[in-house]
């Protein structure tokens, strides 16, 4: 990452960050190579959760959580054809409607929220640039009343 950075950055650019590495210039033109300390911040592991309310209904079956579950997943990792959540993304609850509603008609979404603490109370989040957003099945609650 730092030789990236290196060949990347423009002369006369200050480094900033909490990760320093020493990078040596591989330019042919020096008799020498000079080497530089190259300081960047790496992104770390954001969970985030997500909350499902749904209309209880005896068409609601017993594996429903479970589906929810795994169609959010799928649609957070990108993998329904829309966007993956990303590093410095905005994420939108109303993202993962589609991928609840498709499950079947037993599917009534009272509301979906998103956030970075359990029991989220919002419908968007912003993540920062220093934050890659994780989502693990256990974080992706299922309430059906």
């Amino acid at each position: 990452m730092a030789q990236a950075i290196l060949r990347k950055k423009p002369p006369g650019c200050g480094y900033t960050g909490t990760t320093s590495v020493t990078v040596t210039d591989t330019n042919s033109g020096y008799s020498t190579a000079p080497s530089y300390t190259v300081q960047f911040t790496r992104a770390t592991p954001a969970p985030v959760y997500i909350s499902v309310s749904l209309q209880s209904s005896s068409a609601v079956p017993s594996t429903a959580a479970t589906e929810i579950q795994t169609a959010i997943l799928a649609a957070f990792n990108g993998q329904d054809g829309g966007g993956r959540a990303r590093i410095g993304g905005k994420l939108f609850a109303s993202r993962y409607y589609s991928a609840v509603a498709a499950l079947g008609t037993w599917v009534q979404i009272i509301e979906i929220t998103i956030g970075t603490a359990a029991e989220p109370t919002d419908f968007t989040v912003q993540m920062q640039i220093d934050q890659i957003p994780t989502l693990d099945a256990s974080n992706i609650v299922v309430t059906v009343t």
